[in-house]
């Protein structure tokens, strides 16, 4: 057997000893990046089943949706307005179109009585034409309303009598007075004449 010396053993032990070290970084590497078994699962086990798969393959794309959406829009009924002279037979008609005739009180301007067809049969469903006289009406019956709400001749009909009234609208003035009482007793002219000191 031939002899080995010490320079050729040390470099074998030094050898050796560099591929240990490697081998050991890979298996530390390999450890750290593995998946830690879950009791019940093994590691192929596929849990997205294939009726999922299935469902999830015959979702629409979102362009297959959108298409589909901008084409029920397309297609829904939509309400639509119409100014004719007289209301077209109701065979002819359009179940979603207001027909706008000029009102028939003869009212000039902008004013249409409007009709739909409902169940083959037109009906009034209103009109754009504004009564200002109506209006008026409201309008000064609402102030009447506010007049007799105070009135000093029959106070015990009247919710507020025109002294509370008064009263009320001062109430301002009141307070201001009590204060002014209140720091004239304690020498106090005014609000400028208080210092907080910390």
């Amino acid at each position: 057997m031939p002899k080995v010396t010490n320079a050729e053993l040390k470099t074998l032990l030094e050898n050796n000893a560099a591929t240990t070290n490697a081998n050991f970084k890979k298996a530390k590497q390999g450890l750290e990046g593995k998946v830690d078994k879950v009791e019940g699962k093994g590691l192929s086990t596929n849990d997205f089943t294939e009726a999922l798969q299935t469902k999830l393959n015959d979702l629409p794309t979102n362009a297959e949706l959108t298409a589909a959406i901008s084409a029920a829009v397309a297609n829904a009924n939509h309400l639509k307005k119409e100014i004719v002279q007289t209301l077209p037979e109701a065979a002819n008609a359009d179940a979603n179109t207001i027909y706008m005739i000029s009102a028939a009180d003869g009212t000039t301007g902008d004013a249409y009585d409007e009709y739909i067809l409902i169940n083959n049969v037109f009906e009034k469903i209103g009109t754009t034409r504004i009564d200002v006289n109506s209006l008026q009406a409201k309008i000064t019956s609402t102030a009447k309303l506010d007049a007799d709400l105070v009135d000093d001749t029959n106070s015990t009909n009247k919710f507020v009598t025109a002294a509370e009234k008064t009263a009320i609208a001062n109430i301002d003035d009141t307070v201001n007075s009590a204060l002014n009482t209140v720091l004239a007793g304690l020498s106090i002219t005014a609000w400028d004449d208080i210092t907080i000191n910390d």
